[in-house]
């Protein structure tokens, strides 16, 4: 099994910044889905002042209102709960330490996991298998296939980033390593 992984945050400062929405995709090594989940978390301390950037691209996605309804639901998953559901949901599909972490440019998602979600970054085996680094390798030493890729949505929300993350890693793998 592969699980990937994707999360939205307030910003690009793992020490500064808050994660929004985690999603992971698990799926066979063969890239069939076999199951995915995501989760949304209340910043601790709440909602921080966002930059206008950051702003827009949560509104658009929709996460922004989703938060404030779950915030106006009186319910509002913190940490604690979100990093036991993920726990739950990994627990679900292999034992810890033998899972690669991977996804697109998956240091990011890493780091901030590394110091909002240790236990769930601790499950993890340090190994990463990042679909941007083949996608780089790929424009480096292969140009003609790296055009043909197919380009993301942008949505910048947990699952649809997976899903435009597997239809990369599925062109790389038929593309690359037949």
């Amino acid at each position: 099994m592969i699980v990937w992984i994707d999360i939205e945050t307030t910003g690009l400062d793992p020490f500064g910044d808050e994660i929004l929405e985690v999603g992971f995709m698990t799926t066979t090594e063969n890239l069939t889905v076999v199951h995915y989940q995501s989760w949304l978390t209340y910043p601790p301390f709440g909602m921080p002042v966002l930059d206008d950037f950051i702003t827009n691209m949560h509104t658009k996605s929709g996460l922004l209102e989703e938060l404030k309804e779950l915030q106006g639901s009186g319910f509002e998953p913190g940490r604690d709960d979100t990093q036991n559901n993920m726990l739950e949901y990994l627990s679900m599909v292999a034992e810890p330490g033998t899972l690669p972490m991977a996804g697109s440019s998956v240091h990011f998602d890493r780091e901030f996991m590394k110091h909002q979600f240790p236990k769930v970054h601790d499950w993890f085996h340090y190994r990463n298998l990042d679909i941007s680094s083949i996608s780089n390798a790929a424009k480096i030493w292969k140009p003609e296939i790296a055009a043909g890729a197919p380009a993301g949505r942008g949505f910048h929300r947990a699952i649809p980033d997976l899903e435009d993350t597997l239809e990369l890693a599925k062109y790389y793998r038929k593309e690359l390593f037949g």
